[in-house]
């Protein structure tokens, strides 16, 4: 039996929406239709039929009309991008359909660094950076939805959108589910129609038509704005902001803890130690100047070689890893705060959370600063780049990751990796 996806498998669309709407102004699709049937009206446009046609299904509120904009859209895209690909590479060859001598000119050999020939692909310079990587997030990267790819060759099942029987409604999926891929799909046909619309800009500009229409400021220019959202180097940033996020939240636990060292020490007299003194520098201001470099961080994710991408992949299994050891660090410490405040810890058990208190500033400024070369690695990342001590960090902060976990509580392991992870940074 084959089972295909259901319109969720694209929901990626969702960030890539989100982030085009969040660094452009942009209007609706109706908006987009409106602004290329002016085109249509004032320059010769390959395919002008078919554009019509998708166009016209989109000027009305109408689910029809989206399914039309990516179904009829994104082949119509490809062959724009084709028309584009072969004008400015002046390679009229590449236009024709595949031939038993020839492959066909895919979306994979149009985004490529350079031609069949070998010459340098000038297309990149022509769309420009940020338009080419929301082309490759939508279209190319296994990690986006590759849209073209899985309405082109069937993956997806739109009976839960059509009920079976042609109309929208929901049949086989519950009413949350349907009302999901619907906005998927809504998405979808805006994000097509939007790279449409640009594509035609750009070929009309190279026209150089003077009647081209001057397009309203409250739309957008051709010089769109967007930074690839699934390229590996991309979740790596994420996960470094959100690695200074955690050694942020677990620096303000640890004064927490210290301001209220007085108010709760226990009549036995245990001895108290004073986290603060320990820190070499506040954290806190360090990891807000590090987020502030990390968000204008602007990675180069086109044609970079496969090797620097399975360095990309360990560094990311590294920031992963080092997520993992601070959440399990911050449940384990708010745990068993709450029952040392309590009293209700053994003589062992109590032992064991002071050593914990004695660790966790060691522990913050390390994270930190991992967190920090995580960065400085990504901005110059090398083919050279010590593998091997990547990979000791990584065993380091698994097993770090493990002895912190409320389940294992084993704070005297948790020192000895920290410690070899102190002397793997020092020695970089």
């Amino acid at each position: 039996m084959i089972v295909r996806r259901n319109l969720c498998a694209i929901g990626q669309v969702v960030r890539i929406q989100e982030q085009v709407l969040s660094l452009n102004k942009y209007e609706t699709t109706q908006e987009l239709c409106r602004y290329i049937r002016e085109i249509l009206k004032t320059q010769n446009i390959p395919n002008e039929e078919l554009i019509h046609y998708v166009v016209e299904s989109n000027i009305s509120e109408c689910h029809e009309g989206r399914l039309i904009a990516v179904l009829f859209g994104l082949p119509l895209l490809e062959s724009l991008l084709r028309h584009l690909y072969v004008v400015v590479n002046d390679c009229p060859d590449r236009m024709v359909t595949a031939e038993s001598a020839e492959l066909y000119t895919t979306i994979t050999e149009i985004f490529s660094f350079e031609t069949t020939g070998g010459a340098k692909n000038c297309l990149i310079e022509h769309l420009g950076t940020d338009l080419t990587e929301l082309c490759m997030d939508l279209l190319v990267l296994p990690a986006g939805p590759r849209l073209r790819d899985r309405f082109g060759h069937g993956e997806i099942d739109l009976t839960g959108v059509f009920g079976g029987k042609g109309s929208f409604a929901p049949a086989v999926w519950d009413q949350v589910d349907h009302q999901a891929s619907l906005a998927i799909l809504d998405y979808a046909a805006f994000l097509t129609l939007l790279l449409i619309k640009t594509v035609l800009q750009i070929i009309g500009n190279m026209t150089k038509n003077t009647n081209a229409p001057k397009e309203p400021n409250k739309v957008v220019d051709i010089e769109l704005k967007y930074c690839s959202l699934y390229h590996p180097v991309s979740p790596l940033l994420q996960n470094i902001n959100r690695t200074l996020h955690l050694v942020t939240e677990l620096h303000d636990l640890i004064f927490i803890v210290d301001r209220e060292k007085e108010k709760y020490e226990t009549a036995e007299g245990e001895p108290c130690v004073n986290t603060t003194k320990i820190l070499t520098h506040d954290i806190k201001l360090s990891c807000q100047s590090v987020l502030k470099v990390c968000s204008e961080h602007r990675p180069l994710t086109l044609h970079r070689p496969r090797s620097e991408l399975e360095l990309v992949r360990l560094l990311a299994l590294i920031a992963e890893a080092e997520i993992g050891a601070l959440i399990n660090t911050l449940n384990t410490f708010r745990v068993k705060r709450k029952d040392y405040l309590a009293k209700t810890l053994r003589s062992r058990q109590r032992s064991t959370y002071l050593r914990m208190e004695e660790i966790l500033p060691r522990l913050s400024v390390a994270m930190f600063e991992l967190s920090s070369r995580l960065l400085a690695w990504t901005q110059t990342i090398q083919e050279g780049s010590d593998v091997k001590t990547l990979k000791m960090l990584l065993t380091h902060l698994e097993n770090i990751t493990s002895a912190a976990d409320i389940g294992k509580n084993k704070w005297e392991v948790v020192e000895l990796h920290l410690s070899r992870l102190e002397e793997i940074m020092e020695s970089q």
